[in-house]
């Protein structure tokens, strides 16, 4: 069903509100329908893709990654056992120190006694001995401690370079498996880009079909919507999921094919004009008071002496005074068109090339000029 038209074939455009309103619903439909194309496509997009942890598992960097890990197992328990031995360094120095501290001052108490020429009591000759051995055995404990901090650092050290050879074989084994899983993703994305492609082509065969029957009909807003949602998801599903080298040859046909009919499209539109077309191309043509076909100067009445183009109609001066010359037959001198001529009906002056008769309303067949 086409849009309401007046009688003499012109599309009944409305209020300036009400096609604001019309562009703007349409809009409004154009993003909910592209939000609505991407729930169906995001069901397919959740389907699930290639995982590196399993590849990782059957590869052979799991062995590798199991050595590293015992390695680092390793290191972990030597350190603990050194820290642990440090602990007891710190407290078997200070031990030694207070036996040795205890020694000295029985020493001083000896010589002390020996300068007043008197002898230790058992007991007191017993701690010094005591204390003597006390430190020395501390002293040896200490001695031991540090040989075996020693060889803790020095196996410490050779795990340290072991862990630092198996990182880099495991490295190797990584990237081989981050190559494998780039190529598996790559083609799960395009597997992915196909489906929803299967889904948005009979989305685009619609809207194509649908716009191709609703050019001049009601309908055409919801169309223009609805197609334009498909061409942008498709645009977004190309961009996300398909290489670029892959989207050269066919965007270039696209291109070539889209370039190819619009050009087409305008030499048949001006080859073979439609009404809606021819009417708009006369209409501001006469408004501007040039020839619709060549876009000479309609010289008649006031205007017949001044000169003027399409940039200097808005500066031209148009005389006060008027002469009956304007309400005469007028050809174009240039193309030899007849813009103005007498209406078989009325006989007043009428537009040659507009499809009604301003004083008596007289209908005539819209085509192109002769």
């Amino acid at each position: 069903m086409s849009m309401t038209t007046t009688t003499a074939g012109v599309k009944n455009q409305g209020p300036w509100w009400h096609r604001f309103s019309i562009r703007f619903c349409t809009i409004l439909l154009f993003i909910l329908v592209y939000q609505t194309i991407g729930f169906l496509t995001d069901d397919i997009w959740r389907l699930a893709g290639p995982d590196y942890q399993e590849l990782e598992a059957q590869s052979a960097a799991a062995p590798v990654q199991a050595k590293v890990d015992a390695i680092n197992a390793e290191i972990g328990k030597l350190q603990r056992l050194s820290r642990a031995k440090r602990v007891n360094q710190t407290e078997l120095r200070e031990i030694t120190t207070t036996a040795q501290q205890t020694w000295s001052q029985l020493q001083e108490f000896r010589k002390l006694a020996i300068a007043k020429q008197k002898e230790l009591s058992p007991s007191e000759q017993q701690a010094l001995d005591d204390a003597q051995i006390l430190f020395l055995k501390n002293q040896q404990a200490g001695l031991e401690l540090q040989s075996e901090l020693a060889e803790l650092t020095r196996k410490e050290a050779s795990l340290h370079d072991a862990l630092e050879d198996t990182q880099t074989e495991l490295r190797q084994h990584q990237s081989k498996i981050q190559v494998e899983y780039t190529q598996l993703m790559n083609r799960h994305q395009f597997f992915l880009g196909c489906m929803q492609l299967l889904v948005l082509i009979p989305l685009i065969i619609a809207s194509g079909y649908g716009f191709y029957r609703s050019r001049q009909s009601r309908w055409l807003p919801f169309v223009q919507a609805f197609g334009g949602a498909v061409i942008l998801k498709v645009i977004v599903l190309l961009h996300s999921y398909f290489p670029l080298d892959m989207l050269i040859y066919p965007l270039v046909a696209t291109g070539l094919i889209v370039v190819g009919a619009l050009l087409w499209g305008l030499i048949r539109l001006v080859s073979q004009p439609n009404r809606q077309w021819l009417l708009r191309q006369y209409r501001d043509a006469y408004q501007s008071f040039l020839c619709p076909i060549c876009d000479y100067p309609i010289r008649r009445g006031p205007l017949k002496f001044l000169f003027w183009n399409r940039k200097s109609l808005k500066r031209l001066q148009i005389p006060q005074q008027l002469s009956g010359a304007a309400d005469e037959k007028y050809t174009c001198p240039c193309c030899a068109t007849s813009l103005f001529e007498e209406c078989p009906s009325c006989h007043h002056i009428r537009h040659a090339l507009l499809p009604a008769c301003e004083c008596c309303g007289t209908l005539k067949e819209l085509g192109p000029a002769n």
